[in-house]
């Protein structure tokens, strides 16, 4: 695939965006979250593949808002960014986690489907069982659904550990 050997800037990415618009709703400090990323790997954009995503970024970001189709172009710009030569599973897998986690808490809150987000993609990846990062997110997360209702103390001590982990 085009994006064989690419840094890790860009799991981290593809994560970022599955952060931001796994509620549905982009917000200011989300928008500048990607914007910030954008800023950290502007060394990449004559990366083709990576001019792409930017130019896509570029694009959507233009007006400063994300709209609910363009959370969708965002996907699409990276949802190819899974494999990759340089890394491997493993470490593909937990760039995106960061990055997951980063857009997640971005805008200081964490909405319920946010969390079942988190919870369907851990389960996606319980191969990362063993790993600290995955092994502290998962006892946090399964600690906070114990009960099946989340309330404000557990948004705030999950918000305080990605925090922690970005």
């Amino acid at each position: 695939p085009r994006y064989a050997g690419m840094p890790s800037a860009a799991y981290v990415l593809n994560g970022i965006i599955k952060g931001i618009t796994a509620d549905g709703v982009v917000t200011e400090e989300e928008v500048k979250l990607i914007e910030d990323w954008g800023a950290r790997n502007i060394k990449y954009r004559e990366n083709e593949a990576f001019a792409e995503i930017f130019n896509g970024i570029d694009d959507i970001l233009t007006d400063k808002v994300v709209y609910e189709y363009e959370g969708v172009k965002l996907l699409e710009l990276t949802k190819n960014i899974t494999t990759s030569k340089a890394y491997n599973k493993t470490m593909v897998a937990l760039q995106v986690l960061k990055g997951l986690i980063m857009g997640l808490s971005a805008d200081g809150r964490i909405k319920n489907n946010e969390v079942d987000g988190l919870h369907m993609w851990l389960k996606d990846h319980d191969y990362l069982s063993g790993v600290h990062i995955y092994d502290e997110i998962s006892k946090v997360l399964y600690e906070v659904l114990e009960d099946s209702v989340l309330d404000d103390d557990e948004r705030a001590r999950l918000i305080e550990l990605c925090d922690s982990v970005k």
